[in-house]
């Protein structure tokens, strides 16, 4: 049930995490900030509940080209931050 709307906000949300630390030791600073890079990796496992039996489903998962173009999408609007990307 993902829109494209969420790919935007994945992108800010991920270049504007301030996960990194500054001079005092607070994780203060964003990737672009420490001038860093994306890992970027699909992950569709995540739309596994897992709350019954002992064999995952990926029926909730989104079709394989549609989530294929997400990811790309999702990339590449990184990359227009200026960020490198590795896929």
């Amino acid at each position: 049930g993902d829109a494209m709307t969420a790919v935007d906000e994945a992108v800010e949300k991920v270049i504007n995490l301030r996960i990194f630390e500054d001079a005092a030791g607070k994780m203060n600073l964003n990737v672009k900030q420490v001038n860093g890079s994306i890992l970027s990796v699909s992950q569709f496992t995540l739309s596994w509940d897992g709350k019954k039996g002992h064999r995952p489903s990926f029926d909730k998962s989104m079709p394989p080209q549609e989530a294929k173009l997400m990811y790309y999408t999702f990339n590449k609007k990184l990359e227009e931050h200026e960020l490198k990307v590795e896929k």
